[in-house]
Parts: structure tokens; C-alpha cells; sequence
């Protein structure tokens, strides 16, 4: 077990809290900040640089191994031009100097754009690509197209520097609120864009490579006999 700093800007701690449960989460090792807590943290000057003053203190009270911040925009201030590379590499750099300094992982939040998927799957991340860029390791939630259950969601792996990519994982949200893990999934980021390049949904693209698979294990087995 590891101590998590979860530090909203949209939900209240007990919606959290009872999500966290739901989930098997042993909440004495959680603190969070919600968005009545975190009205005023804010991760920059008047003039748009970087000031983790706020975020500091609260690391050093709570002493996590985990720190989210959901979402990254509600804390940058908007004195920052989030679309500008210019003005975002700085955070993500100050972020990760503090996350050294603290020994621990800080995981940012971030929605994604309305717009058609596009040819790359990191794109859809809302502001300059450099919050991509300047992250190590990026996870996308998407809906899961392939199943006709509307609650149904993919975790998916579309950036990793330091190892290799990881499996896809499918939940789903209950009635409830709770999450509930469903194994392994086959989509991938490579499944993603390749349904973007080909204007299809993705249960469509993905379809299709179930029956290309098929075909060739059919001809492969064809050429053994």
C-alpha cells in the first residue's frame, strides 16, 4: 500500500472517496484535496511562470508515493497559454524536478478535444503537445466501441519511454458509480490510428483485423497441408 494526494478541481470529496471504496481502496492511506479544497491552488505566477509553492506544501503534508491532478488545466492558471509549447514545457519540467525532489510519481489529468480522431492517438490531449512530449508514459480512457455496453471503457497505453508499451485493460462504470476491471483488451494505439487513417469507427477497424487474422491462420494452415 502507498500514500496517494488526489487533488481535484471538479468533484466533491464524497464522490471520490466512495469511488475510491468501490474500487477496494484502503482510504487511510488517501488524501485529497477536492475542489472546494483546491479553489485556490494554482501552479503559476501572475506572469505565467511556474510556482509550485501551493503543490509543495501540500506534498510535504501529505507525504504521498502518488500525486494526481485532475485535471492539469484547473491548476496552471490562466495566465498560461495552454496551446503554446513555449509556455507548457516549463510546468512539465517543474513538475518533474519536484517529483524528483519528493521521490514520488505525479500523474496529471487531462481531457481530451471533441475533434475526429486524427493519425495519432496522443493528439486528441487537450493544449500544446508538449504535455505529451514531456511525459513519460501516457494512458488514453476511451469508450469501448467494440462491445454494445455504453458503460464500457479501454485504458490504453499510448506512449511509454522507459518500457514497453502495456496491455490494454477494459472496465466498466456500474450503476452505482463503482468500477469494475474486466480484463485485458485487445485494442491498441496502433488500433486507434489506424482506424483514424481509415475513417472507420474502431469496432469497425477492429473487426476487420479479427477477420484478416482469420484468413491468414485459414491460408497458413492451407499451406501446411
Amino acid at each position: 500500500p502507498m500514500t496517494v494526494l488526489f487533488i481535484a478541481a471538479e468533484d466533491p470529496d464524497f464522490i471520490l472517496r466512495d469511488r475510491m471504496r468501490r474500487a477496494g481502496a484502503n482510504l487511510s492511506r488517501v488524501f485529497i484535496m477536492d475542489a472546494t479544497d483546491s479553489a485556490k491552488l494554482r501552479l503559476s505566477d501572475g506572469q505565467g511562470n511556474p510556482r509550485l509553492h501551493d503543490l509543495k506544501e501540500a506534498i510535504e503534508a501529505a507525504k504521498p508515493d502518488l500525486v494526481i491532478l485532475d485535471p492539469l488545466h484547473a491548476f496552471i492558471g490562466s495566465s498560461v497559454k495552454m496551446t503554446e509549447q513555449s509556455a507548457v514545457r516549463p510546468f512539465m519540467q517543474a513538475l518533474a524536478a519536484l517529483a524528483k525532489s519528493y521521490n514520488c510519481a505525479i500523474v496529471d489529468v487531462a481531457h481530451v478535444n471533441k475533434r475526429p480522431a486524427g493519425a495519432n492517438a496522443n493528439d486528441a490531449i487537450l493544449g500544446a503537445t508538449d504535455i505529451v512530449n514531456a511525459a513519460r508514459s501516457v494512458l488514453r480512457v476511451i469508450f469501448d466501441e467494440t462491445d454494445r455496453d455504453p458503460n464500457r471503457r479501454v485504458l490504453v497505453h499510448t506512449k511509454s519511454n522507459y518500457a514497453a508499451m502495456g496491455q490494454s485493460v477494459a472496465f466498466r462504470i456500474d450503476e452505482d458509480g463503482g468500477l469494475d476491471w474486466l480484463g485485458f483488451s485487445d485494442v491498441t494505439r496502433n488500433d486507434l490510428e489506424a482506424a483514424a487513417r481509415s475513417n472507420k469507427a474502431l469496432s469497425e477497424h477492429m473487426a476487420s483485423k479479427e477477420a484478416d487474422r482469420g484468413m491468414k491462420s485459414f491460408e497458413a494452415i492451407c499451406s501446411e497441408s
